[in-house]
């Protein structure tokens, strides 16, 4: 509204903006027959008839308005300029119809999804058509709504020009190629998309299917192109199993559904140079000394700090930033859900080498998914002289590993020589999954998983594995989810993880004042196995635990002494100064400085049980016979030509 200004010919005050009639514009109005009887030289006219009765008709050369005019001769002037616009309409339509088939079928460029960028391209390429983006900019009413809603009305005037052009010209489609392809992404069935088809804003299901085999055909090729890209870098390879247990069901007289078991291999290319893959492997597979090694040399010193007093040794007048009070603080990193840590995810580097129908259950599983990566002639060449790391599970840690020791330790023929090349570690994020499985399973009656309604879209193996090929060949060519897509929404902001450090404080704060309370009731030791494990009845806490919940002095043959402060076996001292270890053992602080601050028992203990374990699991590599004679697992000609082997 503009306060008391009226437009003198519709007498609205009503109005987003008014126009004056003076100097100039009064004057061509006046040449050219336009003003009326009623006007006078400063009248005010509302946008609207300013745009209707002067600005309009000037701009397409009016000549026929008389001052004095009846309501039949307004009519058929406005019927006049009603066909004019359309045809401008026609031509305009047809020129950016031209425009949009050149990019697609002759230069096979990309679409264009930013408004600005189209409008200035194709103002470029035809001028008559600045009169035409001019009137669509002016239809969204950018000078009554904000920034936000601007960039919404834009996205949609891409929309409507991309299907104003296949309106002029029916092979038009690759905004509607990339919209099939992304609702096809998020699950729509085929009649969804038939139906989005059917009104113009889509192609039909069968299209995207016919993508999604000539991409999955040619899936090697772009494998290979990504191998030889990244040829310099170091790789992480991940093999991990996915079971599609969402699928049709079909009762039958042995079972009632038919599962799809996949192998998902991933190259991650890393910053760093390549790894050199001499003496990668450690000929005895598994160390037990170098592990005892590293055990008393780097961390048995560390193990026995507790919590408590590493915190005592931080400055606490030091000012720490974010990131050092977040790296001393968190037990369970976030960063993988937090909005601003966002940019930090490598994983769009990914290299997709296949996905495959496999259980991953034998040996046999894990080297044919080996044999998946090597068969790409360029990675032939990088195994000759670099090795990769391969995150895996506890089964692709063991399964590999058994492999890995069969060729070396018992020179099994049978064993391709690749898989030496193949360093198994289990990472972080393994165990996190874990342990984060083990919650689902005890929570599963709260997540209402019954309830769900899953995809029957893809089910098979064929079908799954083309639709993952497909959407790792468009992984980069992202550009409509950019403009089109909402990100995805993470659970975690720093906002929330502050509310819940304080929701988490609460709960702990509470948990200690009930402890506090039955500090004078002891536990009692209700159960005691042959192996020394005692069970628990912890008052504080309301429930039992056993030996293996305590901290690890607990589970030693020298179990921590409550009688007395120092559990040290050379103590002969009386003080009452010393400290309790995160192991529950007890010393002077004395007889820590004699035993070099670690603590022997624990230590003791540990190594013993790594050399168990170790022994074990040498035999139990060695153990079973892999049997790779049925299908035997084929070696590359080059990796023959470069290594020897007949």
């Amino acid at each position: 509204m503009s306060g008391n200004k009226q437009c003198v010919e519709c007498q609205t005050t009503e109005s987003v903006k008014f126009r004056s009639l003076e100097d100039d514009k009064w004057n061509a109005a006046e040449s050219k027959g336009l003003v009326k009887l009623a006007w006078t030289k400063g009248d005010i006219l509302c946008n609207k008839c300013y745009m209707q009765f002067i600005e309009n008709p000037l701009r397409k050369g009016h000549k026929g308005i008389k001052a004095v005019v009846d309501e039949e001769s307004v009519e058929e002037v406005s019927i006049v300029e009603e066909g004019c616009m359309k045809i401008e309409l026609a031509k305009a339509i047809k020129s950016i119809a031209k425009i949009f088939y050149e990019r697609e079928h002759v230069k096979n460029e990309d679409p264009i999804y930013v408004f600005d960028e189209m409008r200035e391209l194709f103002q470029e390429t035809d001028t008559t058509l600045k009169d035409f983006f001019d009137q669509l900019y002016s239809a969204a009413r950018p000078l009554e709504r904000n920034k936000q809603t601007m960039d919404r009305m834009k996205k949609l005037m891409v929309l409507i020009c991309y299907l104003l052009g296949s309106l002029n010209n029916t092979k038009i489609n690759a905004f509607k190629l990339d919209l099939a392809y992304y609702l096809d992404l998020v699950g729509t069935t085929n009649e969804g998309l038939n139906t989005m088809a059917s009104i113009g804003v889509s192609t039909i299901a069968r299209t995207v299917e016919r993508k999604k085999k000539r991409m999955s055909d040619v899936h090697g090729n772009y494998v290979e192109n990504a191998l030889i890209r990244y040829s310099e870098n170091a790789f992480v390879l991940n093999i991990d199993d996915y079971h599609n247990i969402h699928v049709s069901r079909q009762t039958e007289t042995t079972e009632t559904s038919r599962p799809t078991h996949m192998a998902s291999i991933l190259l991650n290319p890393c910053f760093a140079p390549a790894i050199l893959r001499n003496r990668i492997i450690n000929s005895k597979i598994i160390d037990d000394e170098l592990i005892i090694k590293h055990l008393d040399k780097r961390f048995i010193v560390n193990l026995g700090i507790s919590y408590h007093n590493r915190g005592r040794m931080w400055d606490v007048g030091k000012e720490f930033t974010d990131d050092e009070l977040l790296d001393r603080l968190t037990l369970h990193s976030y960063n993988d859900r937090l909005v601003e840590r966002t940019s930090e995810r490598h994983i769009k580097n990914a290299i997709l080498v296949d996905f495959v129908a496999g259980n991953l259950k034998t040996t046999e599983d894990y080297m044919k998914a080996l044999q998946v990566v090597c068969d790409h002639e360029s990675m032939q060449m990088y195994l000759f002289n670099y090795a990769i790391p391969i995150v895996a599970d506890w089964p692709g840690q063991f399964f590999i590993r058994k492999a890995i020791a069969q060729c070396i330790l018992a020179n099994k023929t049978t064993i391709p020589p690749f898989v030496t090349n193949f360093l198994p570690i289990i990472g972080p994020l393994h165990i996190s999954l874990n342990a984060r499985e083990l919650v689902f399973e005890k929570n599963s009656f709260f997540l209402m998983k019954s309830k769900k309604v899953y995809s029957e879209q893809f089910f098979t193996a064929e079908q799954l594995q083309s639709e993952a090929r497909f959407i790792f060949q468009r992984w980069e060519d992202n550009e409509f989810q950019q403009q089109f897509v909402n990100s995805v929404k993470y659970p975690y902001t720093l906002k929330q993880l502050d509310m819940l450090s304080k929701k988490c404080a609460k709960l702990l704060l509470d948990k200690f004042t009930r402890i506090y309370q039955t500090r004078n009731q002891y536990p009692l030791i209700i159960e005691s196995s042959s192996d020394g494990i005692n069970t628990y009845k912890l008052f504080s806490l309301g429930y039992e635990v056993a030996d293996r919940y305590l901290p690890r002095g607990f589970v030693t043959s020298r179990k921590p002494n409550t009688a007395i402060l120092c559990d040290y076996m050379n103590c002969n001292s009386n003080s009452s100064d010393g400290s309790i270890l995160a192991c529950g053992h007890g010393y002077h602080s004395l007889c820590l400085q004699d035993s070099q601050f670690k603590c022997f028992i624990c230590f003791d203990y540990l190594k013993g049980e790594i050399k168990k374990n170790v022994e074990a699991l040498i035999t139990s590599l060695l153990k079973e016979k892999v049997r790779l004679k049925k299908n035997p697992i084929k070696i590359g000609k080059m990796w023959v030509k470069m290594t020897g082997i007949i």
